[in-house]
């Protein structure tokens, strides 16, 4: 990949089904060629890469990426905020997954994360948590980051 890329290859351009060489190297968690494309100049806030409209930054995270790469990317400049077509952000993807590790929750946190970012549904993080489950250290981390565990949701639900 760094030979074609040292040859000129557009680090940019999308496959017939819209898919970026970005989005292919995430799909292995290959550190090093995602290294590559974003030094070369691949967007790390490419929207709409699949049939959900989520960002590499919600691919890496659902793929369930090594932190490394997850943080490649946040280096990048992926944009946290950035809604998928359920309203879902990074975040929220992340506190999905039974796999998502601390070390990827801390750094979504720590590079500002919203944990009271609200999907299509009025969850926040907190409501993630609970519904799947998650650890007692990860609400640690989300209540200690700002979560607000009166928040309600569009039925007028708190995250308890």
């Amino acid at each position: 990949v760094r030979l074609l890329l040292e040859s000129g290859a557009d680090p940019c351009l999308r496959g017939q089904h819209g898919q970026t060489a970005l989005r292919a190297a995430l799909g292995r968690d290959c550190t090093a060629t995602v290294s590559a494309l974003l030094e070369a100049g691949a967007d790390p806030k490419a929207r709409d890469i699949d049939k959900d409209g989520n960002t590499t930054l919600h691919y890496a995270v659902l793929c369930h990426r090594s932190p490394a790469v997850i943080q490649l990317l946040l280096d990048g400049g992926a944009d946290l905020q950035i809604p998928n077509r359920q309203g879902r952000t990074a975040l929220h993807c992340a506190l999905e997954s039974p796999d998502c590790t601390a070390t990827v929750l801390s750094a979504l946190l720590d590079a500002g994360a919203d944990p009271n970012a609200r999907d299509d549904n009025g969850w926040t993080s907190l409501h993630y948590v609970v519904r799947y489950l998650c650890s007692h250290f990860v609400t640690l981390l989300l209540l200690k980051a700002g979560a607000d565990p009166h928040s309600r949701d569009k039925r007028g639900h708190t995250p308890i």
